[in-house]
């Protein structure tokens, strides 16, 4: 995205299984389902991952976008539940009815494929995608992405910072493109100091009657000097765009 803007947000942590229980408000044109008694989406040990973590929902299409539809993000953690229990790739579902049934465990992004963060037959601890945090643009009917890579192998692009990758979707989510890092555009809120990644869950696109409609916002966080820092300090920004991404 284009432009970076500092703003206090309050991000909230998010923990799965994911399980949709209620109605699910679809923006624009599309419906609003009936309240539903709907079974988990995503279980750990699906897909042979062992847990699913950061997840992000949003709706997609309607109008002269297509039919609607619901996109859900996810982390999938291969090995574990905890932050550096080895490989994070994204995983996605899809579901066009409304939430009642959900399609295949998608791999959106596999960072061992993507930036060969692997040593012969081991893992490395950071070959991640942190906070995949996902946008639904109704301007231009495309489906975003963005998310923090990390990796533990000084050779891969990450380098154990957090860089920032977007992925985009034109079909609501059935095809995904590959991952392009946008670090450079947030130099104002990344520094070689500042680690940040995106999230927590979902981004927002302003309506008009607003001066600034279709715009997206989507929610960070960092801390100085390392992301390791525990102590920090921490802190939030907002990134944003006007040329969609």
């Amino acid at each position: 995205m284009g432009t970076a803007a500092a703003l206090t947000l309050l991000v909230p942590t998010l923990l799965l299984v994911v399980t949709v229980t209620a109605a699910v408000t679809v923006a624009g044109d599309a419906a609003v389902t009936e309240p539903s008694s709907i079974g988990p989406v995503l279980v750990a040990g699906e897909g042979g991952y062992a847990s699913f973590r950061i997840p992000g929902i949003v709706a997609t299409g309607g109008g002269r976008c297509g039919k609607p539809g619901l996109v859900l993000v996810a982390e999938g953690r291969r090995y574990g539940c905890d932050d550096f229990d080895g490989q994070h790739d994204i995983v996605a579902k899809r579901s066009t009815d409304g939430g009642r049934r959900w399609g295949a465990l998608q791999v959106v992004a596999d960072p061992a494929k993507q930036f060969n963060c692997t040593l012969g037959s081991l893992i490395l601890p950071r070959c991640e995608f942190w906070d995949p945090t996902i946008v639904y643009d109704a301007e231009s009917c495309e489906t975003i992405i963005m998310s923090a890579y990390a990796s533990a192998n000084s050779s891969t692009r990450g380098g154990g910072h957090q860089d920032i990758f977007v992925l985009r979707s034109s079909d609501s989510g059935a095809s995904w493109s590959a991952p392009n890092n946008i670090s450079t555009m947030l130099s104002a809120t990344k520094g070689a100091s500042y680690h940040v990644s995106t999230g927590n869950g979902h981004g927002m696109q302003i309506k008009a009657p607003s001066p600034w409609a279709g715009r997206l916002l989507v929610p960070a966080y960092g801390v100085v000097p390392t992301f390791q820092a525990a102590s920090g300090p921490w802190g939030s920004s907002v990134y944003f765009s006007d040329d969609h991404g």
